[in-house]
C-alpha cells in the first residue's frame, strides 16, 4: 500500500471514530437528560408529599400542645392526658443507647484508623460488617432484639436468676437501648421496666384506640412533639459534631 493510501486509510479510521463517539455523545446526552428529568421528578414529588404531611401535623396537632399535654400522663384510654412517660421513655433510651453504643463505635473507630492493618483478615471483616449493619432495615434490628435480647438473652437471666419469672425476659427500657445501639402508660422504674416511647405512643394510638375521633387531636400532637423531638437532637448532634471538629482542626 502507497503512503497516500494508507494516509486516507487511517484518515478513514479517525473520522469513523469520531462519528461513533458523537453517537455516543449524544446517546449519552440525552440518557442523562433523562435521568436527571426522572430524579428531578421524584425529588418534587417527595418533598410535596413532605410538605402535605408536615401541613398536615402542623395544622391539626398545633391547637393540641400545651404544657399539660407535655407534663402529664395518658389517662381515658388515652383519649385525654399527655404523653410525658412517652417522652422520658425517649429520654432514657436515647441516654442509654448513647452509653452502649458510643463508646464500642468509638474505640472500633481508633482501632481501625490507628492500629489495625488495612489489608488485614479481621480489619476487611469489620469494615465489611459496619457496611453491612448500615444498610440493614430497622424492622430487621427489631426482631433481633427481640429475639436474642428478649427471648435468649432476658429469659435466660430469668432462668437463672428469678426462677423463671419474667423480669428481663420481656420488651423493655434495656433491650430497647441496645437494640437501637446496635442500629446506631406509667413511668419506667428500672431498666427491666416496660416503658412508652412516642412512636409507641403513636402507634396505639392510630391502631388499637376504640376512639379513633377522640384521640386524633392527641395523634397529631404526639406526632408533631415527636418531629420536634427528633430535629432537636439531629441538630444538637450536628452542631456537637462542628465544635469538636473545629478544636480537633485548632489543635491539628
Amino acid at each position: 500500500m502507497s503512503a497516500d493510501g494508507a494516509t486516507a486509510a487511517a484518515t478513514a479510521e479517525r473520522t469513523a471514530a469520531a462519528r461513533l463517539a458523537a453517537v455516543r455523545t449524544r446517546r449519552n446526552f440525552f440518557a442523562d437528560g433523562a435521568l436527571a428529568i426522572a430524579s428531578g421528578a421524584a425529588l418534587l414529588i417527595v418533598l410535596a408529599v413532605l410538605t402535605v404531611i408536615l401541613f398536615d401535623t402542623i395544622r391539626y396537632g398545633t391547637p393540641h400542645l400545651s404544657l399539660s399535654f407535655l407534663t402529664q400522663a395518658p389517662r381515658e384510654g388515652m383519649t385525654e392526658g399527655g404523653i410525658f412517660p412517652a417522652i422520658i421513655g425517649m429520654v432514657e433510651m436515647v441516654i442509654l443507647m448513647t452509653l452502649a453504643g458510643v463508646p464500642i463505635g468509638v474505640a472500633t473507630a481508633i482501632y481501625l484508623h490507628e492500629y489495625a492493618s488495612p489489608v488485614s483478615l479481621l480489619t476487611r471483616a469489620i469494615r465489611i460488617a459496619v457496611a453491612n449493619l448500615a444498610g440493614v432495615p430497622s424492622i430487621v434490628f427489631g426482631l433481633f432484639g427481640l429475639g436474642f435480647f428478649v427471648q435468649f438473652l432476658g429469659a435466660g437471666i430469668d432462668k437463672a436468676f428469678f426462677h423463671g419469672e419474667k423480669v428481663f425476659g420481656q420488651p423493655a427500657l434495656l433491650w430497647a437501648a441496645l437494640t437501637m445501639a446496635v442500629l446506631m402508660p406509667l413511668l419506667p422504674k428500672g431498666l427491666s421496666s416496660q416503658f412508652m416511647s412516642p412512636s409507641y405512643h403513636v402507634y396505639v394510638l392510630s391502631t388499637q384506640s376504640p376512639d379513633v375521633d377522640a384521640t386524633k387531636p392527641i395523634l397529631y400532637a404526639t406526632v408533631l412533639v415527636l418531629l420536634g423531638l427528633t430535629f432537636t437532637l439531629n441538630i444538637a448532634a450536628v452542631v456537637v459534631r462542628a465544635r469538636m471538629r473545629r478544636r480537633a482542626g485548632v489543635a491539628a
